[in-house]
C-alpha cells in the first residue's frame, strides 16, 4: 500500500496545526508616515508558516509602482513590482497578498514531508544560439530622473531655454515652444509640453501637450492634447484630444475626441467619444460608442445607450437598454425604459412612444376597420407599443359633412387595459383628420374618445367606440372659415385584426 496519500494529509495537518512563524521585519519607504506605520505593523503579522527575513516595501511615485523585496535568512532575495493603486486600502490589500505569497514556502514543506526524492537525471548539454536581435528597450518614463527646479523658466524653443533641461517651475514663458517637467502655477506662450503634472493654468497660442494629470485649466487657441487625467477644464479653439479620465469640461471650437470616461460637460460642434459620458454631451453631432448618463443635446445624437435625455433632430441609441427619454423629429432605439417623443419613433421595445408614427418591431402591426356616424367607413394600421400606440387610416367622410370626401387620418392612443392574446381591452384614443384632395375646401376634424372590446384568440378584437369630435370648415380660395368649430357626438364600432 502506498504511503504517499497518508503522508500528504499528515503534512497538511501539521502545517495547519503548526504555530505561526515569528513576525518578519518590515520596512516601508515612500509612503505617508501614517500609512507606512500601518503597513509595517500589518505586514509583519501577515500569515503563518513564513520564512524569516526582511521585507522592504518601497513606493516609487515617479514610476507609479510599489517594489517589494524579501531577503530571507537563508536563500536568495526575491523582488516583485506591482502597480501603485491610488487608494490606500487597495494598496494595503494588494501588499498583504503579495507579501504572504513571497514569504511562504509551502511546496518545500509538503515535498519534505513526502520523504527523500531521487536525484534527477543529468541534463544534456544543448547549445542555445544567441537571439538574433536584442530585446527592445523599455520606454523611458517622462518623469524619471532629476529635473532642475526654477521658480521662473523661459524658452525660445526648447532646448534653447533657461534652464537647459526641462524644469519644475511655477511660471513658464514660451516664445515658440517650451518643454516643462512639472508646472505648479501658470504657463504663457506659443506651445508647451508638460511631462508630469500640471497644477494651475496653462495658456498657449498654438498647442499644448500634457502627459501627466491636469488639475486646473488648459487653454489653447489651437489644439490641446492630454494623455493624463483632467480635473478641471480642457479648452481649445480647434481640437481637444483626451485619452484618460476627465472630471470637469472639454470645450472645443471644432472637435472633441476623448477615449476615456468624461464626467461633466463635453461641448463642441462635433463630439466623438469611445468612453463613458456622465453629464452633458452637447454638439451639432454627438457620437458615443459607450453609455451616456445625463444628456446628449444637438442636431444629431448617436450613442450606445443613454440614461437621462437624448434631444435632437435625430436620436439613435443602438446598444443595450436606455433609461429616460428620446425627444426629436426621428427617434431610433433598441430598448427604452421610458419614452420616445417625436414625429417618427422606432424601437424594439419602448414603454411609451408619442408621435405620428411609432413602430415597435418587437410588438405587432395590426390592421383595423371601423365606421361611425361621421365616417361611414375607414381602414388603417395600428402601430403597437408597450403602453401607447399610434395609427394611420384612410376614410370617407359622411355626405352631410362634406360630400363624402376621402381624408387621411392619424390616431394616438393609450392602452388602459391591453390583451395581446385573448380577453377584455380598453383604449383611450385621440385623432385628427384632414382633407386628402386638392380642392380648396378644408375640413378640420379632431376627435377623442374611448373604445372597449374583446380579443378572441389574438386574431379578432371587435369593439365599440364613443367620443366627441370638433369639426371646423373653411371654403373658398383662399379658404375662409365658415364659422366656429362644431362639437358633435361620435358613435361607432369596428374590429382590430
Amino acid at each position: 500500500m502506498s504511503l504517499r496519500r497518508p503522508l500528504t494529509l499528515a503534512a497538511l495537518a501539521l502545517g495547519w496545526l503548526a504555530p505561526a512563524a515569528a513576525a518578519a521585519e518590515v520596512r516601508a519607504r515612500g509612503f505617508p508616515d501614517a500609512e507606512a506605520a500601518a503597513l509595517e505593523a500589518e505586514l509583519a503579522g501577515t500569515g503563518a508558516g513564513r520564512r524569516d527575513g526582511v521585507i522592504e516595501v518601497t513606493l516609487d511615485r515617479a514610476r507609479g509602482v510599489i517594489v517589494v523585496r524579501f531577503s530571507p535568512a537563508a536563500g536568495a532575495p526575491v523582488e516583485r513590482e506591482v502597480p501603485a493603486d491610488a487608494d490606500a486600502e487597495a494598496r494595503s490589500r494588494t501588499l498583504r497578498w503579495l507579501v504572504d505569497n513571497m514569504t511562504r514556502d509551502e511546496a518545500a514543506e509538503l515535498v519534505d514531508a513526502l520523504g527523500p526524492r531521487p536525484a534527477p537525471p543529468p541534463l544534456l548539454a544543448v547549445d542555445v544560439p544567441p537571439p538574433d536581435a536584442p530585446a527592445p528597450p523599455r520606454a523611458l518614463d517622462p518623469c524619471a530622473g532629476p529635473h532642475p527646479y526654477w521658480p521662473v523658466s523661459a524658452a525660445l524653443a526648447s532646448p534653447f531655454s533657461v534652464p537647459w533641461a526641462p524644469p519644475r517651475t511655477h511660471l513658464a514663458l514660451s516664445l515658440l515652444y517650451q518643454d516643462v517637467a512639472q508646472l505648479d502655477g501658470a504657463g504663457f506662450g506659443a506651445a508647451f509640453r508638460v511631462r508630469c503634472d500640471t497644477n494651475g493654468a496653462l495658456f498657449a497660442e498654438a498647442l499644448t501637450i500634457t502627459q501627466g494629470a491636469v488639475r486646473g485649466a488648459v487653454v489653447s487657441s489651437g489644439a490641446a492634447v492630454a494623455t493624463g487625467d483632467v480635473d478641471g477644464a480642457l479648452v481649445s479653439a480647434a481640437l481637444n484630444v483626451q485619452t484618460a479620465r476627465t472630471r470637469g469640461a472639454l470645450v472645443s471650437g471644432v472637435l472633441n475626441v476623448h477615449t476615456g470616461p468624461a464626467y461633466g460637460a463635453v461641448v463642441a460642434p462635433f463630439n466623438v467619444s469611445t468612453g463613458d459620458v456622465g453629464g452633458l454631451h452637447a454638439a451639432l453631432l454627438n457620437v458615443s460608442t459607450r453609455p451616456v448618463a445625463g444628456a446628449q443635446l444637438g442636431f444629431a445624437n448617436v450613442g450606445d445607450s443613454f440614461t437621462g435625455l437624448q434631444m435632437s433632430f435625430l436620436n439613435v441609441a443602438f446598444g443595450g437598454e436606455s433609461v429616460g427619454s428620446q425627444v426629436g423629429f426621428v427617434n431610433v432605439a433598441r430598448k427604452v425604459k421610458g419614452s420616445q417623443v417625436g414625429f417618427f419613433n422606432v424601437a424594439e421595445e419602448v414603454d411609451a412612444a408619442v408621435g405620428l408614427v411609432s413602430v415597435s418591431w418587437a410588438k405587432r402591426l395590426r390592421p383595423y376597420a371601423w365606421a361611425s356616424n361621421l365616417k361611414p367607413i375607414q381602414v388603417g394600421l395600428v402601430l403597437e407599443g408597450k403602453r401607447m400606440f399610434s395609427a394611420v387610416n384612410l376614410g370617407r367622410l359622411a355626405s352631410n359633412i362634406q360630400d363624402g370626401e376621402i381624408v387621411l387620418g392619424a390616431e394616438l392612443g393609450v392602452h388602459v387595459w391591453r390583451n395581446d392574446d385573448e380577453g377584455f381591452l380598453w383604449d383611450v384614443v385621440a385623432g385628427v383628420d384632414g382633407e386628402a384632395t386638392d380642392k380648396p375646401n378644408i375640413v378640420g376634424y379632431g376627435r377623442w374618445g374611448t373604445r372597449v372590446g374583446y380579443r378572441f384568440m389574438s386574431r379578432l378584437a371587435p369593439y365599440v367606440y364613443a367620443g366627441n369630435a370638433l369639426i371646423g370648415e373653411a371654403r373658398g380660395d383662399p379658404p375662409e372659415s365658415t364659422g366656429p368649430p362644431k362639437l358633435v357626438f361620435e358613435l361607432g364600432g369596428g374590429a382590430i385584426f
